[in-house]
């Protein structure tokens, strides 16, 4: 069974700091009952009852026989159980991978439906553009033709008014003048 730093000061009822001090002045001993998985330290049993008996000044009184048998016992015990943390460390590596690429394919599809209602703002906009040219269109056609038809009136009563006003006020001049840039 593996424990974390804080759980086995708990059961030794020292701190913490404690703890990491003797893992950190017998390194060397200890290393064989700690494990590290993503940042957090773990100790295994046999690891705690070493450090208990660091903490108590009783290590090195047990004998190395002791340890070297309850670490026999545990050979099995500690293979099926790191067999069990692969196959469960590459379970969560795929678990971790397939929610990873949900969010990814769910950030996406937010994406799409963001651009599709732009899209669709963006042709409600054309289409409103759109219709105002053309009803910007029509009056102005109208608006030509009213002109048109005042400078026939005009062409007429100036024709049978008997004057020559041919300089510049025949049909069409007054068009030019409203529709042609200024150069």
């Amino acid at each position: 069974m593996l424990l974390k730093v804080s759980e086995v000061a708990k059961r030794l009822l020292v701190d913490k700091i404690s703890i990491i001090e003797v893992l950190i002045i017998n390194k060397d001993e200890l290393k064989e009952y700690i494990e590290k998985k993503s940042g957090v330290t773990y100790i295994r049993e046999e690891g705690v009852k070493v450090i208990s008996s660091i903490i108590n000044g009783t290590y090195l009184e047990d004998t190395q026989s002791t340890i070297i048998n309850d670490m026999n016992l545990n050979v099995h015990v500690n293979e099926v159980a790191l067999e069990i943390d692969d196959s469960i460390d590459e379970n969560i590596k795929i678990e971790e991978d397939y929610f990873r690429k949900i969010e990814e394919v769910s950030s996406l599809n937010e994406s799409v439906n963001l651009l599709k209602t732009k899209l669709l703002n963006l042709d409600s906009i054309l289409i409103r553009k759109n219709d105002a040219i053309m009803n910007y269109r029509n009056i102005l056609l109208d608006d030509v033709q009213w002109i048109s038809m005042l400078e026939e009136k005009l062409d007429y009563k100036f024709s049978n008014s008997g004057l020559d006003f041919t300089e510049g006020r025949s049909r069409g001049k007054l068009l030019d003048k409203l529709f042609v840039k200024n150069k």
